[in-house]
């Protein structure tokens, strides 16, 4: 008995799925009125495409960053964090992206690296880390936006960028 078994393997957002599909030659299962393959779907238990750390640090940089600011505000300063990891310039995990040295002001204390806020900003700040890395949220139009500022500072580097929106007491802008 000759049989071929295939698999076929898709990552979804809620979990992975594996396809089998199993082909067995018709004449030997005459006493068994089956088609030629039978799919089989097996979906297992879903897992984070992130680590509990890359959590971590998106909300404490959303809560420094954005705590007091609106949802909106925050979500902006989330994705401008996984814009950067995305980009070959930035190191390519959120930890590094948010502790790069003078990139995001707070993050130049070193003390405050891996303390953990405690209040409801930082309870609003890791469940909006928490939507964007399980891609609940996404802002349309902010794909490449990878810089932002407080209204009340005026960095050198911003006249060199393209503004793109203000959302709350920031500025945000992409290089193009």
């Amino acid at each position: 008995l000759m049989f071929k078994i295939s698999f076929n393997i898709g990552l979804y957002a809620l979990g992975i799925v594996v396809l089998i599909s199993i082909a067995f030659p018709q004449s030997k299962l005459s006493e068994i009125p089956v088609s030629e393959s039978i799919p089989i779907e097996i979906v297992l238990p879903s897992e984070p495409l992130y680590r509990d750390v890359d959590l971590f640090c998106l909300a404490k940089n959303i809560f420094h960053e954005a705590g007091t600011e609106p949802e909106l505000g925050q979500y902006a300063v989330a994705q401008v964090t996984l814009n950067r990891v995305r980009d070959t310039k930035y190191p390519n995990n959120i930890c590094s992206v948010v502790l790069e040295r003078y990139q995001f002001s707070w993050a130049n204390n070193k003390t405050l690296h891996w303390t953990k806020p405690a209040g409801p900003n930082w309870d609003r700040s890791y469940l909006v880390a928490k939507s964007v890395l399980n891609g609940d949220q996404w802002i349309a139009g902010m794909d490449h936006v990878q810089y932002f500022h407080a209204d009340y500072v005026e960095p050198k580097w911003a006249s060199k960028m393209t503004p793109v929106t203000t959302i709350g007491r920031h500025i945000f802008y992409t290089h193009h």
